[in-house]
């Protein structure tokens, strides 16, 4: 119950920063209201998973779903999302949704401090850069393993994640395949996630690409994604952070 109170503290709050921010054309209450609305997925999301039960968790996740997915609409947000892996000062890394497809990335403008991005030199350079919505579950990974994700092969990390999901009554099974170019994730959702796109991925999801960018050190970009109870993921692997500085 206070984990579903913190969530619509954190949801309502963002909202109305946000609102106030594009009326006002207040760019750091526009921010402050991205920050507060994708906060309030994380705070709800696997800290709810052992209180609720399976079914109201899925009607509680889904319209948050959609808003999300309504923001990004109204922002016009258009690229899929970028799994940044942990470096330098994004000691947690992130994820990074450039605005247009056709977009360029200079990964030393990203900061926690700024939700979205417009102090660039290039309107190609913009988009919104968050914490992921799966961080919660990268922790669960690393507590089971005993030890930080980092240099683990995609294997390893299925046999992670696969023992924590299941533990924790998520998912059935997961297979990760990777290329030398692609990962390719499959999914047996316990949940049936509905709402999210290739910009915003459902937590589990987020949690398994966060996990991979971390033990690769890869940057890696959804290119495919289909959600529900059987997930399915593309991810093109974008190269280190030192590319992209």
């Amino acid at each position: 119950m206070r984990s579903l109170i913190a969530t619509l503290a954190l949801l309502m709050l963002g909202l109305t920063l946000l609102v106030y921010g594009s009326l006002n054309d207040e760019v750091s209450y526009v921010n402050l209201g991205l920050a507060g609305i994708f906060l309030s997925i994380i705070v709800y999301t696997f800290k709810t998973s052992e209180y609720v039960k399976k079914n109201s968790f899925e009607i509680s996740l889904e319209p948050l779903g959609r808003i999300l997915n309504s923001l990004i609409s109204d922002l016009a947000l258009e690229g899929e999302a970028i799994y940044v892996p942990p470096f330098g000062d994004l000691s947690k890394g992130g994820v990074f949704i450039p605005l247009h497809r056709d977009f360029e990335l200079d990964l030393t403008r990203l900061s926690y401090d700024v939700a979205f991005l417009t102090s660039t030199s290039s309107e190609r350079e913009m988009g919104v850069f968050v914490v992921s919505p799966g961080e919660r579950l990268v922790e669960r990974y690393e507590e089971h393993y005993e030890g930080s994700l980092e240099g683990l092969s995609s294997k390893e990390v299925e046999s992670v994640c696969h023992a924590v999901l299941k533990s924790l009554e998520l998912a059935k099974s997961i297979y990760i395949k990777e290329s030398e170019n692609e990962i390719e994730i499959l999914v047996e959702s316990e949940i049936g996630f509905e709402g999210f796109s290739e910009q915003l991925l459902d937590p589990l999801s987020s949690s398994i690409l966060s996990a991979l960018a971390k033990a690769t050190g890869e940057l890696l970009r959804v290119r495919k994604y289909k959600s529900g109870e059987r997930i399915e993921i593309k991810a093109e692997k974008m190269g280190r952070p030192e590319k992209w500085m």
